[in-house]
């Protein structure tokens, strides 16, 4: 299996955080659009995410094959970001994130929801990390919000 490196995965990251930056400053009526476009695409993405592990943990190889793609850092990213599977505690992040000894060696990195990053942690109603308690993932929602 090919893995994303860490620096591609960070690097494509920075573009998303400066893409969210961007769009708060748009002006009221544009950001609403924006904003309602990457939520909308967020959520679609996250129900097919939901359906493909779901459907992954019914059957024996495919619950081997859900913990090999975890592996790879996009994958863990993207899961991560929807409450699939329970990402590392953001406090221990400056530890784990130093740089990693090996090439393609995952650096634990908090990811939080679309909707929290627009809106702030407050402001979704599920929990810290912008899921709900009835995340599907392997393990369930890490931020320990709900």
């Amino acid at each position: 299996m090919t893995m994303l490196d860490t620096d591609t995965l960070e690097s494509t990251a920075a573009r998303l955080d400066a893409a969210v930056a961007d769009i708060s400053r748009l002006d009221p009526a544009s950001r609403a659009v924006a904003e309602e476009f990457a939520l909308a695409l967020d959520a679609v993405s996250k129900d097919g995410l939901t359906a493909i592990v779901r459907r992954l943990r019914e059957d024996p190889r495919g619950k081997e094959l859900l913990f090999e793609l975890v592996d790879d850092p996009a994958v863990r990213m993207l899961l991560g970001m929807h409450g699939i599977i329970r990402m590392p505690d953001p406090s221990a992040t400056a530890e784990a994130t130093a740089p990693a000894a090996a090439p393609n060696s995952t650096r634990a990195v908090a990811f939080v929801s679309l909707e929290s990053l627009f809106r702030g942690p407050g402001a979704v109603s599920a929990g810290a990390c912008g899921t709900g308690a009835g995340s599907c993932g392997p393990e369930g929602c890490g931020c320990g919000g709900h």
